[in-house]
């Protein structure tokens, strides 16, 4: 695998990266920087002949350092299976994932569901495999926290408190969470305020700095943070359809079957493990299985309720 052909190119743009636009920042800060940064995005976006090199791009969820770290040693992986030559894009938030997958500068990608949704919907990209969990389940959940020393024990505390989400296309830190206030009879005007920090770690800091009361977070970021004494679970949701890999749809059919057939053998608790680079912390820490059309039909009744599909990309 290859980024800018090696590694310390892709650290060399990326460190300068993250100082400007990283999921790092708030999705609102990162559309002003964007428009001043045109340049160096496109530094980021290249031409890719199918027939040499395919390219990988993901949702930023966590450090995104770390995760390019994670996706590279997994591309090695797919490289040896495959025979092809591939690339890793780094999309600096859910938005830029949706266009990169949608619009052919990337042909995979790392991708949530709600950002799938989206890119389905707009641009006809589809669902390529589905991730596990270690015990081999397809399916996840959200949680909503607030900060340890935090005197709120329960979702109905929240009306008129404010709320951090993670990206606006976020499944775990917005679709799920959102939901959850909705069933407790709380609305997003029910809120004294909220905003959309850009990932699960900028929403998990907002509640931790007490720059918001709540936030909607993933299940194992969640988990992980009230273990360190960090923050306190109040609500977890049911399960949804885990995040997955998706398929531009001008990707050949043979290539689409080579990669599928290659992430279903992949074992990265087993056979695969060495090469791995903290797999566990993804959202396909068990592997993949095969996808159904059909299963994130309940995730695109809830994001059509909240008109999050036919909504321009801002």
């Amino acid at each position: 695998m290859k980024v800018f052909k090696n590694w310390t190119a892709i650290f060399a743009i990326f460190l300068f990266f993250v100082a400007v636009l990283s999921c790092g920042k708030e999705e609102e800060s990162q559309k002003v920087d964007l428009d001043k940064k045109t340049s160096d995005v496109s530094r980021l976006v290249k031409t890719t002949d199918m027939g040499k090199s395919l390219t990988f791009c993901f949702d930023c969820r966590l450090d995104p350092q770390e995760e390019i770290k994670i996706y590279g040693s997994f591309l090695d992986y797919l490289e040896k299976e495959t025979g092809l030559d591939l690339t890793l894009l780094f999309s600096e938030d859910y938005r830029k994932t949706i266009e990169n997958i949608g619009t052919g500068k990337a042909q995979f990608a790392i991708i949530g569901g709600l950002s799938f949704l989206k890119a389905e919907h707009d641009h006809g990209v589809r669902m390529l495999v589905k991730g596990l969990d270690q015990n081999g389940k397809g399916d996840y959940q959200a949680a909503i926290i607030v900060k340890k020393s935090s005197p709120i024990k329960k979702l109905s505390r929240l009306k008129g408190r404010s709320f951090a989400f993670g990206s606006k296309y976020s499944t775990q830190g917005h679709l799920i969470p959102r939901y959850m206030l909705e069933k407790e009879g709380i609305l997003l005007d029910d809120l004294k305020k909220y905003s959309f920090t850009g990932s699960h770690w900028n929403c998990a800091r907002a509640v931790i700095k007490g720059d918001a009361s709540a936030g909607g977070i993933q299940d194992s970021l969640a988990f992980g943070l009230e273990k360190d004494e960090s923050i306190r679970i109040i609500a977890i949701s049911d399960y949804y359809p885990r995040s997955g890999i998706a398929v531009n749809k001008d990707v050949p059919e043979k290539i689409a079957d080579k990669v599928k057939r290659a992430l279903l053998r992949f074992d990265p608790a087993g056979k695969h493990k060495d090469g791995l680079i903290n797999w566990d912390k993804t959202e396909m820490s068990g592997g993949f299985s095969d996808v159904k059309p059909q299963d994130y039909d309940v995730l695109k009744k809830i994001a059509e309720k909240y008109r999050l599909l036919g909504d321009d990309l801002k």
